[in-house]
């Protein structure tokens, strides 16, 4: 069902990700492991695929070679999954690396804390227990250093001024739908309409004015 959107925030998370890697990175859990191109914050090859390259052999003969590292890349072809899909363009494979440029661990921290505020708006007859800031928090830090609370005050604190402002933007009815999407390096919360409503019009198979 598609919902109406009524608002829209914009949120640069950006520099509050950087900052939570540069004072506690050393105490997350790794990256996720793969090949990840310049500007992406996911891999764009998992260890787990099947990724493939069209060439010719030491016969000149074409056909489709399969690539595991960066190493077996060849410049100038794209690499595709086993759908087909390009995965990484000929533009994308000098800057590969198997670590990522961006601070992946600190934007999905904050995308953790930013889906659980808004997990109180919406259905109200389905919602299900919430963790507490701490539990959120202590899935990304390495089990090493889980025990210290001080590690998980830091991030928490960090978030805090990002976290402000989506409770401002999503306001007290909490019946009110909202959607949160990453957006190219940042993030956007779109609000909708009372879940009461949405629900209405799914039932009486009508359409929103």
């Amino acid at each position: 069902m598609n919902y109406p959107i009524i608002q829209t925030l914009r949120l640069d998370p950006f520099p509050i990700a950087s900052m939570i890697e540069a004072v506690v990175g050393d105490y997350l859990v790794k990256p996720a492991p793969g090949i990840y191109a310049k500007g992406k914050f996911d891999p764009v090859m998992h260890p787990s695929g099947v990724y493939y390259q069209q060439g010719r052999n030491e016969r000149g003969d074409i056909g489709n070679f399969v690539v595991r590292t960066i190493a077996d890349i060849q410049r100038g072809t794209e690499v595709r999954d086993l759908d087909g899909n390009v995965v990484v363009t000929p533009g994308q494979i000098p800057m590969l690396s198997n670590d990522p440029t961006l601070p992946t661990r600190g934007m999905a921290i904050i995308e953790r804390l930013l889906i659980d505020t808004l997990s109180i708006y919406g259905d109200q007859r389905k919602r299900s227990a919430r963790q507490d800031d701490f539990a959120q928090v202590a899935a990304v830090i390495h089990p090493d250093y889980r025990s210290d609370p001080e590690i998980a005050n830091q991030i928490l604190g960090m978030a805090s001024p990002i976290r402000g402002q989506v409770r401002d933007f999503a306001g007290e009815n909490r019946w009110v739908i909202h959607f949160l999407h990453r957006e190219g390096f940042g993030l956007m919360v779109e609000k909708s309409i009372d879940f009461r409503i949405a629900d209405w019009h799914r039932m009486k198979g009508c359409a929103y004015d």
